[in-house]
């Protein structure tokens, strides 16, 4: 008896979440951490759908993912295991070419909306003053790239944080 397809459990959460995403492409593992599986089945999925290849990387876009899932748990909802089983080797009997063309305003990531009165906790802004507490280097570049996207509104972040008139600078502590 074959070992029941474990992915399956986890489609109908990042099915939800590529259907509500931005992104324009998801690679193997995005599907390693969504599906929780292994590497190489993380590849043999994405090798089951149409993909494009950036070097070495093949990435898939967003809404072939979202077919690919919805395919998925159709076919795990009609006929269980077994169901799946037949359509994953259907298509793995002809799988989908991989895209030539090359692919126009690609957003890799979500945006993260930030807010200028939300701050993480390691982050403290005040007027004419930021403190960022760290314990490692990648925590303070990606505070760092928050500040800089908190900036990237700059009428508002004079309005809040900046210094009105030069005297009136913080003394450094």
């Amino acid at each position: 008896m074959a070992r029941p397809i474990s992915w399956v459990d986890f489609v109908p959460k990042f099915h939800r979440s590529v259907s509500e995403s931005q992104r324009s492409l998801y690679d193997s593992g995005d599907l390693q951490r969504n599906l929780h599986v292994q590497p190489r089945t993380a590849q043999k999925l994405i090798g089951l759908m149409p993909r494009r290849q950036t070097g070495k990387l093949l990435q898939v876009e967003r809404q072939d993912l979202a077919a690919f899932l919805e395919c998925a748990l159709a076919a795990n909802k009609d006929g269980g295991d077994r169901a799946l089983r037949k359509w994953l080797k259907e298509i793995e009997a002809a799988p989908p070419a991989i895209i030539k063309k090359k692919a126009r305003g690609v957003l890799f990531q979500e945006e993260e909306l930030t807010s200028m009165t939300s701050l993480p906790p390691s982050i403290r802004l005040v007027c004419g003053r930021l403190e960022i507490r760290f314990t490692e280097d990648v925590d303070l570049g990606q505070d760092m790239l928050l500040v800089a996207k908190l900036m990237a509104n700059r009428d508002e972040f004079n309005r809040l944080y900046a210094v009105r008139e030069r005297d009136s600078l913080p003394k450094a502590s």
